[in-house]
């Protein structure tokens, strides 16, 4: 490669000659390896514990980078990431992956590379935004009984009496 050349990730072999004045040639080969990410760890090591908080829309990724701890580690999209309701021993009840969604709680999540090797941790999934209270004017009369209308799409909600003066 030309001097000041970018080298690519991988093995360039760069082969040099040249000639002096009286005609003596001289020539050298040697390699340039660049790693795509130096010297990888083989071994996984997962964080015991993960908080993941879903966004406005419910939906949070979870990817490898956020459960592996340590390293150097090779690029994050080639681990397998597959989380699990429980961990029996010996057995892993599969429950999400990317393509199949889980919802609030608890779950055990494992870290797979190509080669076989995984490890394991728990990732609790949390919803830390506040909720979006939506306020209406209503108008009722002393001998009316105040109606009760829960919030639409509300898993649990908490009921307050309301007495009349």
């Amino acid at each position: 490669m030309p001097s000041g050349s970018e080298f690519p990730i991988g093995t360039t072999t760069n082969c040099f000659s040249t000639e002096d004045a009286a005609g003596n040639e001289g020539s050298c080969c040697f390699n340039v390896t660049v790693n795509n990410y130096p010297n990888p760890t083989n071994t996984l090591a997962c964080n015991d514990e993960v908080i993941i908080t879903v966004d406005e829309e419910c939906n949070a990724d979870i990817n490898a980078d956020m459960i592996l701890e340590g390293g150097p580690y090779s690029c994050y999209d080639d681990y397998r990431v597959e989380i699990f309701t429980s961990m029996p021993a010996n057995t892993w009840n599969a429950t999400g992956d990317v393509d199949n969604p889980v919802g609030l709680g608890s779950y055990w999540v494992g870290i797979y590379d190509a080669t076989g090797n995984n490890c394991w941790g728990h990732i609790t999934v949390v919803d830390k935004l506040p909720p979006v209270m939506e306020c209406r004017d209503i108008t009722v009369s002393c001998d009316e009984e105040i109606p009760y209308e829960p919030a639409p799409e509300v898993v649990g909600y908490q009921t307050i009496d309301l007495q009349r003066m």
